[in-house]
């Protein structure tokens, strides 16, 4: 058993000399623990300074790299609610006259009435045989458009020269168009709330994948829309760099996303997609395929696939048309 003398018979102290002992190895503990505190901090500031310029680069330095930043065209329009005017960069200076003489109406389409047996409200959760109206029967339903065939050729010639002359990807521009296309329109927008309530998105993004052609695997994720061709570009980039490594779908990707497929290996005539989830996705399935030479045009196939609860032939006729419009529109 250890004996311990204190300063009774001693006659010192030890106590206090123990007690100071202590105290000197403790403070260097403590500085030693107050540097660590100090370099943390510098760390998050390190951190949060880098954050600062990553977002200073992708969302304003970037489009600096193209000359369109800097030759682009500013218009004014006396009445914006009647007419909107947008400028490219080679428009030339100037007042215009435009006089309008009509006004358009927009056009609507309106199907049958569907209820619920028994009255209630319909909702994403309701089932087939519980419905009535129309000629809906419970068991399969199967629709298509009117020649059934929702496949198009698109002339892609100068959405192909655009990306040569800016030196991007044609994949990520291709995504650009067409999302912004489908941005364009409400119809595309719908989905269901977690209660089963049909809400409208304020925008949606694609959903798409990132082919890893060392491993044959794939990368399947939703990078955030951007009406901004070069912000969206840049996030593309930013997000196939960032999970390069991974495969498979990735994890908690937003809901407010439409799917976007690619097939750069063939040039089908038809291709038709089946989302097997209980008939409640509403957002638009599109896929395009490989673009070949046809009469000196790149001529590349354009598919979209909708739910003709929200949408049918005419706004997918109207989808192509306004893609088309658009890669023409690019200079």
């Amino acid at each position: 058993m250890p004996m311990r003398v204190t300063g009774m018979y001693s006659g010192l102290d030890t106590e206090s000399i123990i007690q100071e002992l202590v105290s000197a190895k403790q403070t260097k503990v403590d500085d030693a623990k107050k540097k660590q505190t100090k370099l943390g901090w510098k760390q998050e500031a390190w951190k949060e300074l880098n954050t600062k310029l990553k977002n200073l680069q992708s969302k304003y330095l970037a489009n600096m790299r193209f000359a369109d930043a800097y030759t682009k065209k500013k218009t004014t329009v006396s009445n914006s609610s009647v007419v909107s005017v947008l400028a490219g960069s080679g428009a030339m200076d100037g007042v215009q006259s435009l006089k309008v003489k009509q006004l358009a109406k927009s056009g609507s389409m309106i199907g049958g009435v569907v209820e619920k047996q028994g009255g209630g409200s319909v909702n994403a959760l309701s089932k087939l045989s519980e419905l009535t109206g129309g000629s809906i029967t419970a068991g399969k339903i199967l629709l298509k458009t009117k020649n059934g065939d929702n496949t198009v050729d698109i002339d892609v010639t100068n959405l192909k020269t655009f990306s040569k002359e800016k030196n991007i990807d044609f994949y990520p521009l291709m995504l650009w168009v067409v999302s912004k296309v489908v941005n364009s329109h409400d119809e595309f927008k719908y989905s269901w709330d977690e209660d089963g309530h049909l809400i409208r998105w304020d925008y949606i993004s694609p959903s798409y994948a990132d082919f890893h052609s060392e491993d044959e695997n794939f990368t399947k994720m939703v990078t955030e829309y951007s009406d901004d061709l070069f912000e969206f570009y840049d996030r593309v980039i930013a997000d196939r760099e960032r999970y390069k490594n991974e495969r498979a779908v990735l994890d908690n990707q937003p809901l407010n996303f439409f799917d976007v497929s690619c097939l750069p290996w063939v040039r089908y005539k038809h291709f038709d997609v089946h989302v097997f989830d209980e008939g409640k996705f509403l957002a638009p399935v599109i896929t395009w395929g490989k673009y070949e030479l046809d009469n000196d045009r790149l001529v590349m196939p354009l598919t979209m696939n909708i739910h003709h609860a929200v949408a049918d032939g005419f706004h997918l006729s109207r989808f192509f048309n306004e893609v088309q419009d658009l890669i023409y529109a690019l200079q």
